[in-house]
Parts: structure tokens; sequence; C-alpha cells
């Protein structure tokens, strides 16, 4: 079985996407080697901003209009359910890109505080 086309994504599927996630990498990299320029904290939201647009985009498709396994049909309050979820390859995308947008805004959370407080980076 082929990858499934995310309706609301241009028909495009999760291996197609997949490059468009490096998009969180300047993200990182700001926060890395420019902390305390004075464009990071803007600049750093694009990334997080466009895959959560992304993630969204994908998670509603896999949902609602018939993508992948739908999560009512799914326990997702079981270790068997996560799993049976993330044997779809679409979901596995989706649950990808959930976790690298909390991880960069987290990270760009901590760098902004501690810039903020005057600490080290």
């Amino acid at each position: 079985e082929g990858l499934k086309p995310f309706a609301l994504l241009g028909g495009y599927n999760a291996a197609e996407l997949w490059p468009a996630l490096n998009l969180i990498v300047p993200t990182w990299f700001l926060l890395a080697f420019a902390p305390r320029w004075k464009h990071t904290p803007r600049l750093t939201l694009i990334g997080p901003l466009f895959c959560a647009a992304l993630y969204t985009l994908a998670a509603v498709s896999l949902m609602f209009l018939g993508n992948g396994a739908s999560s009512n049909e799914i326990d997702m309050s079981t270790l068997e359910g996560i799993v049976q979820l993330f044997s779809d390859p679409s979901w596995v995308f989706a649950g990808w890109v959930h976790y690298i947008v909390y991880d960069a805004l987290i990270g760009r959370w901590i760098v902004i505080d501690s810039v903020e407080r005057a600490g080290d980076t």
C-alpha cells in the first residue's frame, strides 16, 4: 500500500512533504548562533509556525477527510492504540511534525528567557 495523499495539502503525501520540515533548521541555527540578535525572537517563529500549519492541515486531513486511520477508530488512551495509529506512515509524519514544532518552541522559549534574564545561552 502506497502513501496516501493529504487532502488539505495539495494532494502531497508524507514522503513528498518531508523535505519541507527542514524549514525548522534556521530556527535552531539562530537560537544556537545568534541568540542575542534583535531579530532572533521574531524570525525563530517562522519555522515553527509553518510546521504548525502543516501539522494542522495533515491532522485534519487524517482525522476528518479519510486520509488515514481515523483517530476515532483507535483507542489513543492505550499503548496498543498509539502503536496502531503510528503503523500508518501518514500518522508518523503528523506525529513527527507535532514533535518538532513543540521542541522548537520550547527551545525558543528557553533561549529567549535566558537572554532576557541576561544569563548564558
